[in-house]
């Protein structure tokens, strides 16, 4: 027991301190009785883990240093001296796929006569879910980490994967976390824009739909699911993918990097769509190169708007616990790895969360081998190991308990985080732990222009035609309180204050909506048939009857702009098409759009709106009809008689614009 004890003062400082911090708690087994056996026991960890892809999010030269701390402290101080755990790697290969090295990284240490009692990785999912036929057989138990999708990609329920153990994170937990938030605040409608070229994000988008489809029809019912990919996207894309969320969501689910995330909500900002009136959601789970850090500050020409832009974005994080000897513990992971693994962590580069969950999945394996060693149980028995590393909360060294639930996934806390206005980072408003179950409010969401998150639909409807924008007035009296005469003409009154009333706030409505400019083929009544004209794609109307427009009778119907006429909102409207599939509504059309519609002159022919096709080309232009005709008609018509001097003055008006 002395010379047990004695070994604390070996290795460095910051191990040390950790062995005399932790050995009383994490460890009553050195200071009590022992177990006696006659013969050593080594268990073999076969470590088959994915490296030199910085593109993927685990890579065995980062966690490698973690790793061999972990081990060091586990036959060290955790287990018993007849008790070692002897660590075996292979290399996972650089790619997250199915039928990668795993399957023959097994099978070469069975050759070599390696008898694993405990497999550690692979990260990729895929290559778990091969890996884990193999182990069933034989039995034995695999850590993931993270494995992160394995129930999506195998299409297996949790439960049918008993041997699994996941320290990390899973696409379940934090799809739960998501589900979780939209009920707190009554959302039901949601938009999910995904990168595809992003495995992750791409990856948890259908995880997190599967989840609606499985467990929530409400929301799945009106969600929707839009892809894209970032290395073919172009400002159009960003802008129709946020028109078409537009549409029928206020809940805008962004799963792509922070890169990709900043851009799409500075063209959020362009379009007015960070008001107050959306909330947007991203994923970071850790601070990690892999998806970059959620910030507005880019020192570029857009970090103001990005700022401004980014007071809409909520982002959804695993929430950071670490105690006062991480520091060390991360300068240490630093120095090994550079001296050992020839890996170089960058200036601001961290040992981040995927790191730390190897070194945890070592603790927590080396504190069950103890438990199951304590109680006279069979420390080979793969089966009874991973039963005894489900639904346990063993201490890590690190400051924070190792929590697994019944499934043997990582039960976590999560923070859900806003930009802060004097601080410009995003700090925790919300933090979630499943494992005790508790919701800590640190703060008050504040969004742009109001205390607390937008409701879940506008008040006037996603289209803006909700029946709650017209006014509704109502008043009573009570009974014989008031003459007849007097209530008539308080009835007249207040239906004219309700009349008037309306128009202001349909007035109001119509100036404020972001999307006034958009008209339903549905809301246009034509009053003619539509034919195209064989010079310039513009439709050709019918007949309409003076009582309607006093317009004069033209060939082709030149007098109404090149159109055709059509009833909107009860009044006559020129209807022109636009060349197919040509324009959509970007950022730049919609500023010149709300620029134009501030210009009224009876010479001028105003427009009135745009009507979209399926596909959110712009297909028709709808302006006022022209019932004076147009300079057409006053051009062609060869009974209006123009001097030169008069035709001078037109073609200089027009050339000057």
């Amino acid at each position: 027991m002395l010379q047990r004890v004695a070994r604390l003062s070996a290795g460095p400082a910051w191990f040390a301190r950790l062995q005399i911090l932790t050995i009383a708690t994490l460890c009553p087994q050195v200071f009590g009785k022992e177990t006696k056996v006659n013969n050593n026991t080594t268990l073999n960890m076969c470590s088959v883990i994915e490296r030199g892809n910085i593109n993927l999010v685990y890579n065995y030269r980062r966690a490698a240093a973690a790793i061999d701390m972990a081990l060091e402290f586990a036959n060290e101080i955790l287990l018993p001296p007849e008790i070692q755990i002897a660590f075996h790697y292979k290399d996972g290969g650089d790619i997250c796929a199915a039928d990668n090295k795993a399957i023959g990284s097994a099978i070469e240490w069975v050759k070599e006569g390696v008898n694993c009692n405990i497999y550690l990785g692979p990260g990729c999912d895929r290559s778990v879910a091969d890996l884990y036929r193999f182990a069933a057989h034989q039995e034995v138990p695999i850590i993931g980490c993270p494995a992160a999708n394995v129930v999506g990609n195998t299409q297996l329920l949790r439960k049918n994967l008993p041997l699994l153990i996941r320290p990390a994170y899973t696409f379940t937990d934090v799809s739960r976390l998501i589900i979780r938030f939209l009920d707190m605040f009554n959302y039901t409608h949601t938009t999910v824009i995904a990168d595809e070229d992003n495995k992750f994000y791409y990856e948890f988008g259908d995880s997190l739909a599967q989840r609606y489809r499985r467990d929530r029809r409400d929301l799945y019912k009106t969600a929707k699911i839009l892809l894209f990919r970032s290395n073919e996207a172009t400002e159009t894309t960003f802008e129709m993918l946020l028109f078409d969320a537009s549409r029928q969501s206020r809940v805008i689910l962004l799963f792509a990097n922070a890169t990709i995330v900043r851009n799409i909500m500075l063209h959020a900002y362009g379009l007015g769509m960070t008001e107050g009136e959306y909330v947007y959601v991203a994923v970071e789970l850790f601070r990690s190169n892999y998806w970059g850090e959620f910030t507005w500050k880019y020192d570029d020409t857009s970090d103001r708007d990005a700022q401004l832009a980014l007071r809409s974005l909520a982002v959804i994080a695993l929430y950071e616990n670490h105690n006062q000897f991480f520091a060390e513990f991360a300068k240490e992971v630093r120095k090994r790895s550079r001296q050992k693994y020839d890996y170089l962590y960058g200036q601001f580069e961290e040992v981040d969360f995927i790191v730390t969950s190897f070194y945890d999945a070592v603790v927590l394996y080396a504190q069950t081998l103890v438990q199951i060693h304590r109680l006279g149980g069979n420390i080979k028995n793969g089966s009874v190991m991973a039963d005894s590393m489900r639904n346990a909360s063993v201490p890590s060294p690190l400051g924070y308990a190792i929590n697994m639930d019944v499934d043997g996934d990582r039960s976590h806390a999560y923070s859900v985080k806003q930009l802060s206005l004097v601080t410009g980072k995003f700090e925790d408003i919300l933090r979630i732990n499943y494992h005790n179950n508790e919701e800590i409010w640190y703060g008050q969401f504040k969004w742009p222009g109001r205390v607390g998150l937008p409701p879940d639909v506008p008040p006037c409807g996603f289209d803006g035609t909700a029946v709650s924008c017209i006014a509704d007035m109502r008043f009573g009296s009570e009974p014989g309180a008031i003459a007849g005469l007097t209530v008539g003409v308080l009835f007249a009154a207040l239906s004219i204050a309700a009349v008037f009333a309306g128009w202001i706030m349909r007035k109001k409505k119509k100036e404020m909506d972001p999307y006034w400019w958009r008209i339903r083929q549905e809301e246009l009544q034509y009053l003619g048939e539509r034919n195209k004209s064989k010079n310039n794609k513009v439709l050709q109307s019918g007949s309409i009857t003076r009582s309607e427009t006093q317009v004069s009778k033209s060939r082709n119907c030149s007098s109404y702009a090149s159109g055709v006429i059509a009833k909107y909102n009860g009044l006559p409207v020129c209807v022109v098409e636009l060349p197919n599939k040509t324009y959509k509504p970007t950022a730049s059309l919609i500023r010149e759009l709300n620029q134009v519609r501030t210009i009224n002159h009876p010479n001028l022919h105003r427009i009135i709106g745009v009507g979209l096709d399926n596909e959110n080309y712009c297909e028709l232009m709808v302006g006022d009809v022209c019932t004076k005709g147009t300079l057409d008609n006053v051009m062609e018509n060869e009974m209006i008689k123009l001097d030169w001097y008069t035709l001078h003055c037109i073609f200089i008006i027009i050339f000057l614009g």
